[in-house]
């Protein structure tokens, strides 16, 4: 991972997400039965910060509202017993006048406050930003965000969008793991986990978030076929279409016999961003018999797990029979034996010879055996040539040697004698 790129899978703290996200969908303030004070969770610092809590005032109280009005406590929750601290003019906002209480508290801290007769209000401040956020989980659906745990944090806001504009709350939780629903498959998001203190009245109060990237898994994979053949070296390239699958770290290609039993299997991971849409198999395993291969996308975690997407359809492969000889009858005679490996189930064999590597293959003689004799052939001329496997019984189907574009062959030419 990754593909999608949205930023650098890093810690961000953004005061400008703060500020369109938080203003919006966490600030809460407490009704006060009396006083003009409540808490303020609108106004954002230009550097937002964990060790303040922000009160608001529907007049002014000047410059600075002093101590002998203003009282605190983090421990007592009727502040009788609290000490006096100012507040200090900072701004205002929507009409309201912003103080800033002019002492440096803990993160994630509860601190009870009362303004001359009004009633306690119960001011926090924002918890430290959790230092790590990953995804460990995907469905075509769904994405598993999991966190380090923000000391004091009451809990987390996760957001999700497939960019900033449309970024959006998609839930809250105590836990330090989150799954996102609803989401599109084999599709990019950015994701946001902001700790939260709440004051037990309805007031959150969070500045920091951060920001990671994150994947749904594709849908089934497709195309999947044999796309080169080479029965002399015993290599066949496997292919398949890159159709719904953009979001994929890398590919699995399972190759079973005709019964399901495992002959190989072999994993395709993308480099530098790039995914690689085949894979070369060489095992002489597979020039002998019927097999089938299906492929399936996977996406890597932050974790190191590899998810899975669902296995493609299967695709039942016949090679060509490998032509294990090719001799003259004897050296004076212009005519060429072929003889070649039986590959289980074919009822019968077709030659196909041509004169060029790339040129028209033309069907020269079917036989049932694994030997066939060409006669009074061209000296000086090359040939090349190829078998095909007919009537593979694969279930309740039966099949013959799959077709690609240029087949592997056995080439030779004719002097006076078999070179």
């Amino acid at each position: 991972m990754k593909k999608f790129s949205i930023t650098k899978k890093v810690s961000l703290l953004l005061a400008a997400f703060a500020v369109c996200v938080m203003a919006a969908c966490i600030s809460m303030p407490v009704k006060a039965a009396a006083g003009p004070l409540t808490l303020s969770g609108k106004y954002t610092p230009t550097y937002p910060t964990t060790n303040y809590i922000y009160l608001e005032s529907t007049q002014s109280l000047g410059t600075t509202i002093s101590a002998s009005d203003l009282k605190y406590s983090t421990t007592d929750r009727t502040v009788a017993s609290g000490s006096g601290v100012t507040a200090s003019y900072i701004g205002s906002s929507d009409g309201k006048y912003i103080y800033k209480v002019d002492k440096a508290f803990s993160p994630a801290a509860t601190v009870y406050l009362k303004y001359q007769n009004a009633d306690v209000l119960i001011g926090v401040t924002a918890p430290n930003n959790i230092t790590s956020l990953g995804q460990t989980n995907a469905t075509t659906s769904s994405v598993t965000l999991s966190w380090t745990a923000s000391s004091g944090a009451s809990g987390y806001m996760v957001y999700a969008g497939t960019t900033e504009a449309n970024i959006a709350l998609k839930g809250t939780t105590a836990a330090t793991s989150f799954t996102v629903g609803g989401l599109a498959k084999d599709t990019g998001y950015i994701v946001a986990v902001v700790p939260y203190k709440d004051n037990g009245a309805g007031f959150k109060q969070a500045w920091y978030t951060r920001l990671n990237d994150a994947y749904t898994l594709s849908g089934k994979v497709t195309g999947v076929k044999l796309s080169a053949s080479n029965e002399y070296t015993a290599q066949y390239q496997v292919a398949w279409s890159q159709s719904g699958v953009k979001m994929a770290d890398g590919f699995e290609i399972v190759i079973t016999n005709k019964s399901g039993k495992k002959i190989t299997s072999a994993t395709e991971a993308a480099s530098n961003g790039k995914i690689n849409l085949s894979h070369i198999f060489k095992s002489s395993k597979l020039r002998t018999q019927a097999w089938k291969v299906k492929v399936r996308a996977y996406l890597l975690m932050d974790n190191g797990k590899k998810v899975y997407g669902a296995y493609s359809a299967e695709k039942v492969i016949v090679p060509n029979a490998y032509i294990k000889s090719v001799k003259l009858v004897s050296k004076t005679s212009t005519d060429v034996k072929l003889t070649w490996t039986k590959v289980t189930g074919a009822t019968n064999y077709t030659v196909y010879r041509a004169t060029s590597a790339t040129g028209k293959y033309k069907k020269v003689a079917t036989v049932k055996g694994t030997t066939y004799t060409m006669k009074k052939l061209a000296k000086y001329k090359n040939y090349y040539v190829y078998v095909k496997a007919n009537k593979v019984k694969v279930g309740k189907k039966s099949y013959s040697s799959t077709t690609v574009k240029n087949p592997g062959y056995r080439s030779f030419s004719i002097t006076t004698r078999y070179y």
